[in-house]
């Protein structure tokens, strides 16, 4: 197991801050930048009497990911005494699973740290009933959007496929190639490459093994995805022809 180094992450006035975003595209669709919620952080600082805050940050990473760096780094600080008060944006900058906010507002009473949203009238160290009550309301809100979100790409993601379209960040399998019309990209068959996929499976049929199909492909100088090479391996050939396996059985 890794061990942290929190010596980066250590202060003398123990006011931190923590701030995080999801994947490059969230931020662009408009979710708080890093940079904007650390100037939030300082101003209130600025504004209440506290020292400016040290920040630890996760960028690009979901908020129902437990091994975030930071985050393990900001538990660890915590139970060392390091913390006195913890400064961040929104509650769902933390997390967006239930039972992970919960032991997050329990290790925050537990060592007596200040917890400051600045955007939601909710206190995650508050000890009373009225306190955790609210911090079980808020954590069930954003446990509640992040898995109607979940649901709503799954759903957009199924269509898109279906149809033969292009999804977000979604790559070009082998033996399809992108078509825009009409300002939507749409999957097309490409002959190359479907010429390939007719060779692996013709092989696979007459009993060659994944790392054989891949010598006969580089003798004939088959193309890659890439074209960059003809150098192709056994686990490009079992992924390719498994994917032609695992949508054969969602058709059926």
């Amino acid at each position: 197991m890794k061990v942290l180094n929190l010596e980066q992450y250590l202060c003398d006035h123990g006011i931190y801050q923590y701030a995080r975003t999801s994947k490059r595209r969230r931020e662009q669709r408009g979710e708080v930048s890093i940079e904007r919620q650390i100037d939030h952080g300082v101003d209130y600082a600025q504004d209440n009497g506290l020292s400016k805050p040290f920040v630890i940050k996760d960028q690009h990473v979901s908020g129902g990911n437990a091994n975030r760096a930071g985050f393990k780094a900001l538990q660890e600080l915590i139970k060392n005494g390091q913390v006195k008060v913890l400064i961040v944006y929104s509650l769902d900058r933390i997390c967006r699973e239930l039972e992970l906010q919960l032991a997050f507002a329990k290790l925050l009473r537990e060592y007596k740290v200040k917890f400051i949203s600045l955007t939601e009238a909710v206190d995650l160290s508050d000890n009373t009933p009225e306190g955790k009550m609210q911090a079980n309301i808020h954590g069930s809100s954003a446990q509640y959007f992040k898995d109607k979100i979940s649901q709503k790409l799954a759903l957009a993601w199924k269509w898109r496929k279906k149809n033969r379209q292009r999804y977000g960040g979604m790559t070009e399998p082998y033996g399809w190639k992108t078509l825009v019309k009409d300002g939507q990209k749409k999957l097309v068959p490409d002959s190359t490459e479907q010429d390939g996929i007719k060779l692996m499976q013709d092989l696979r049929s007459k009993g060659l093994g994944y790392e054989a199909i891949a010598s006969e492909l580089e003798r004939r100088q088959v193309p890659t995805k890439t074209k960059k090479s003809n150098r192709w391996y056994g686990a490009n050939v079992k992924l390719i022809l498994g994917r032609l396996t695992e949508d054969t059985k969602k058709v059926a």
